[in-house]
């Protein structure tokens, strides 16, 4: 995906990258060898990958979770085809990866939303968005935690360009959460909990394209990299927090 080197797995493996999603409109840039470059490449560095058709088990201290993607919302199916999968081999969480939405839109359209709810309808307890290269606000849907778009990670898409003002594709955000597993005799309950949404800049050399960093908001450095960090913080907290006010991001970091 993308022709980088396949000697840039070690990257991913350096971050401690255990799991990655491959359905995005690039997945057949590089056509079916690309493809399975990328595959080939991921499994021998013992990564987890998923996509439209193949599905992905991690298993963490007795809890299961399955994975799967779509880069093509209208065909929902397919997610209730892989669900159904993980169901039937004993996931205790499914999480599905959306690649949808408008690009450099905060808002999530009326596709996303219906996706969104289809999917938690039929089991999915966690929707992840992808696409937009920007963040989407972060909700719970009954018992479902819905990204609508985590933004950007790490890009070299230039904040000035007209379509990227106010830093909106060098801003994303990382998620983590909780899982509880309660095991009573024969019935086994789940449990998503201390969700916590950490904004990051991805900053980079604009004039020599190097010098990559992924700063969150919370550490002091930000202050170093982005000037005016403060009034960026508070832009796109709100945004995470726009259907949700009580959804957690991590506080911005204390600058002397």
């Amino acid at each position: 995906v993308f022709g980088s080197p396949m000697e840039y797995v070690q990257i991913l493996q350096n971050g401690s990258i255990e799991a990655v999603n491959l359905a995005n409109n690039h997945t057949y840039d590089y056509l079916d060898a690309g493809y399975l470059d990328t595959t080939n490449t991921l499994d021998e560095a013992g990564i987890v990958w998923s996509d439209e058709v193949t599905i992905a088990t991690y298993e963490v201290r007795g809890v299961i979770i399955g994975m799967a993607g779509t880069s093509m919302p209208i065909n929902q199916q397919a997610m209730y085809n892989a669900i159904d999968q993980m169901r039937a081999i004993g996931c205790n969480i499914i999480i599905i990866s959306c690649h949808w939405g408008d690009e450099r839109d905060y808002t999530p359209n009326d596709d996303q939303i219906v996706m969104g709810h289809n999917l938690i309808d039929y089991g999915a307890d966690i929707v992840i968005g992808t696409h937009p290269h920007v963040v989407m606000p972060v909700t719970w849907i009954d018992d479902t935690l819905v990204i609508y778009s985590l933004g950007n990670f790490i890009s070299a898409q230039y904040q000035n360009y007209s379509t990227c003002t106010n830093y909106k594709c060098t801003v994303g955000l990382m998620t983590s959460l909780k899982i509880e597993k309660t095991v009573k005799g024969e019935e086994v309950n789940i449990k998503i909990d201390n969700v916590e949404n950490e904004l990051i800049y991805n900053y980079y050399n604009q004039s020599s394209w190097r010098g990559f960093k992924v700063i969150p908001f919370s550490h002091p450095d930000i202050a170093k990299y982005l000037p005016n960090y403060k009034k960026v913080y508070e832009t796109y907290k709100e945004v995470v927090q726009r259907l949700d006010n009580n959804m957690y991001v991590r506080e911005l970091a204390l600058v002397d």
